[in-house]
C-alpha cells in the first residue's frame, strides 16, 4: 500500500524527476548537490498568515549566506490549490518583498499543479515547465540570476530547450512524473 510522501519529499522529488532529470534549469543540479537549496513549508490557513510565512522566509533567505542556503522554495500545503487564486496571492507575495524592502534582491518564482501560460490550453505541454506537486514560491537572489544570464549558459535558449525536453518525453509521462511524486516511494 502506498502511503503520502511529506510536502517535502514530494517537492524533492519533482525536483529531481522533473527539473533536473529534464534539465529544466540548469542550475537546479549544482544547488541541489551542494545541499544549498531550502524548502520550508506553510501549513498557513488564510492569506494573512501565508504573507507571514513569504515574509520569514524571505528574511531567512537574505539573512543567511548564499553559501549557506543559495535559494529556498516555499510549499503552500493548505492553500491556493486553484490557480487563479494562487495567481492573485503572487501579488501578495510580490507586495511582501517590497514592504521588506528586498525589491531588486530577491525575485519569486512560480509552480503550481495547475501552471497555465497565458494563451495556453490548460492541457498544454508547455505548461509542465512550471507544475509541480504543490504550489511553490521559489526565492531567487537577484544576483544569482544576474549571474546566471551573465554567465556560460544562454539563458535565452532555456525556454526553447524546456519545450523540447518535454516534447521528447511527451505529455503522458510529464503527467505521470508529476502523479509520482505525490505516492511515496515503497
Amino acid at each position: 500500500m502506498s502511503q503520502t510522501p511529506s510536502v517535502e519529499q514530494a517537492v524533492r522529488q519533482w525536483l529531481k524527476s522533473v527539473v533536473v532529470d529534464l534539465n529544466l534549469c540548469p542550475f537546479a543540479a549544482p544547488v541541489l548537490r551542494a545541499s544549498k537549496l531550502r524548502i520550508a513549508v506553510s501549513h498557513a490557513k488564510d492569506w494573512d498568515q501565508l504573507a507571514q510565512d513569504v515574509s520569514y522566509e524571505a528574511m531567512h533567505l537574505v539573512r543567511v549566506s548564499e553559501e549557506e542556503t543559495a535559494t529556498s522554495i516555499l510549499a503552500v500545503s493548505e492553500l491556493l490549490s486553484d490557480f487563479d487564486e494562487y495567481n492573485q496571492f503572487l501579488d501578495v507575495a510580490d507586495g511582501v518583498v517590497v514592504e521588506l524592502g528586498l525589491e531588486g534582491v530577491l525575485q519569486i518564482a512560480s509552480f503550481h499543479p495547475q501552471y497555465q501560460f497565458s494563451g495556453t490550453r490548460a492541457d498544454a505541454l508547455e505548461n509542465y515547465t512550471n507544475r509541480s506537486p504543490y504550489p511553490l514560491l521559489h526565492f531567487l537572489r537577484e544576483s544569482q540570476i544576474s549571474q546566471a544570464v551573465d554567465g556560460p549558459i544562454d539563458t535565452s535558449t532555456i525556454p526553447t530547450q524546456n519545450k523540447a525536453a518535454l516534447a521528447a518525453v511527451g505529455l503522458e509521462e510529464m503527467q505521470l512524473r508529476l502523479k509520482r511524486c505525490l505516492v511515496a516511494e515503497e
